[in-house]
């Protein structure tokens, strides 16, 4: 759970460097050893061979290393992170409230909006998503607060109504300095600069399709993947913060740490207004606009092989990226200098709708019927996953470290342990999987829904979900899977 390198006080080691912590451990090696070493009937294909003269090396370690918990707050409250290098896994305190069936669903209305596409944790109290409506929300989890953020346009204006999909996608930098989103256009992006929200610029003319989703690089970089089955790079540059301040100071334009914009209602660049204690010689008081740049892509190329590019996600161990296609395909393109380097075919290739990447290199596939384990190196298939529930479909993936979560089309949350290789077990009834069921949400009653709800049960989608940095909250949201179905659905478990 936690792990802390303490210092001696007084003397030569610790108080935790105790003889009987390093046999318990050695006990454990010797047997684990002794297991290896028994010949099969069937030898092993891949063999590996450990070098005992680490051991001594790895004594010191152990036995200046404290695992207590207890250790590791009172250490921190003293502020001795640096003399003693500390951490904390988030992935226990993740695995106890599941297993334990701690986490309680906490509902939030979101009055008529319709489908909750993506999110993400700005803070330990606010998360922020996209709708299909086209609407980009914050909600306070403290106040119950929501708030609406304005959608950039870009110059060329938006496409007729019909034409617009919504917000697919909600992407955050590594540093956590810059918000990456879809713009009024759904063919265009929109960067904000958190935590203030306020808008930095908008990209088009890169793609002639909704923008489906996109992935951070660094801090500059972002690469976004459309329907029209292109790619493309944008280099993001923020501006100093000198300049940012004389720019803010000559418009009389005051950044707000809430997240929130000044009131005062909306022009038609979708950006915010704020009052001015001038006033214009008519009476009418001068409102202000905060600027934001148009930018164009720095590279456009076309996915090969690829119908439709639907999910991104960036391997930083390999630095490549990695691309989802409704066709069935994976493709794996280079970082480095933006060219594609290969593509796969997937087993499956009915309703490929999202991707995840684990820290270690593994990918993971959502399918129609199951979710699919991927090795980054080679990219053959490692485990299949099935579903508990037919025709269930697979709407969202995340891995909290070795915890996969997967969320279904009929309103139920799994979670897969990846080190036992099975759907985790509930720790109350030894007989029963870790399942999260989601509340019924809100569904526009017109006379279509009637007609096809009187013999079945609504269940929303799960088309976005994401824990806090805590590991210990997790936000759920999605909506009608039918197309013309109007809704949504949006809970906070803790």
């Amino acid at each position: 759970m936690a792990q802390i390198q303490r210092l001696p006080i007084y003397g030569n080691r610790p108080s935790c460097a105790e003889s009987s912590r390093l046999e318990e451990r050695r006990n454990r090696v010797r047997a684990l050893r002794l297991d290896r070493a028994r010949k099969s009937d069937k030898p092993d294909d891949f063999m590996c061979y450990e070098d005992s003269d680490d051991d001594e090396l790895e004594s010191t370690h152990v036995l200046n290393t404290s695992f207590s918990f207890v250790d590791y707050i009172r250490s921190r409250e003293m502020g001795n992170q640096r003399l003693e290098p500390m951490s904390v896994s988030s992935e226990y305190g993740t695995r106890h409230m599941l297993t334990h069936e701690m986490f309680k669903e906490h509902t939030v209305s979101l009055r008529s909006m319709n489908k909750v596409f993506c999110s993400q944790w700005l803070s330990d109290r606010q998360v922020v998503f996209g709708t299909k409506c086209n609407k980009l929300m914050v909600y306070d989890v403290a106040t119950q607060r929501l708030d609406r953020i304005p959608s950039l346009q870009g110059r060329l204006g938006c496409g007729p109504p019909e034409q617009q999909c919504g917000i697919h996608s909600v992407q955050i930098n590594p540093s956590r300095t810059l918000l990456a989103t879809g713009a009024r256009n759904s063919c265009e992006i929109a960067v904000y600069r958190l935590p203030t929200l306020d808008p930095v610029c908008v990209g088009e003319e890169a793609h002639r399709d909704w923008v489906f989703d996109m992935c951070w690089l660094d801090d500059q970089f972002l690469v976004s993947g459309s329907r029209d089955t292109h790619m493309a790079l944008w280099k993001i540059e923020d501006e100093p913060t000198g300049v940012k301040e004389e720019r803010h100071k000559a418009a009389g334009h005051v950044c707000r740490s809430s997240g929130e914009w000044p009131k005062g209602g909306c022009g038609q660049e979708g950006a915010p207004l704020q009052e001015d204690d001038e006033q214009s010689p008519n009476g009418a008081t001068k409102l202000h606009i905060p600027s934001y740049q148009h930018i164009k892509a720095v590279a456009v190329k076309e996915c090969k092989a690829a119908q439709k590019v639907r999910s991104l996600a960036f391997n930083r161990c390999f630095e490549e990226i990695a691309a989802l296609s409704l066709n069935g395909y994976i493709h794996i393109w280079s970082a480095s200098n933006f060219k594609q380097k290969l593509s796969r075919k997937l087993p499956s290739s009915q309703e490929n709708v999202c991707l995840a990447i684990q820290e270690g290199g593994m990918y993971a596939v959502g399918c129609r019927s199951y979710t699919l384990l991927l090795d980054a190196r080679t990219l053959q298939a490692v485990k299949k996953i099935s579903t508990r529930y037919s025709g269930c479909g697979i709407r969202s993936a995340s891995f909290q470290r070795n915890v996969l979560t997967i969320g279904t089309g009929l309103g139920v949350l799994m979670f897969f342990d990846l080190r036992a290789g099975k759907y985790m077990e509930s720790s109350i009834n030894s007989s029963r999987t870790v399942v999260m069921k989601a509340s019924r949400g809100w569904v526009f009653p017109d006379d279509e829904f009637l007609d096809v709800m009187q013999n079945l049960k609504y269940t929303p989608a799960i088309y976005t979900h994401c824990y806090d940095s805590s590991g210990t909250r997790l936000f759920t949201a999605g909506g009608p899977l039918q197309a013309n179905l109007y809704g949504n659905y949006a809970g906070v478990w803790q």
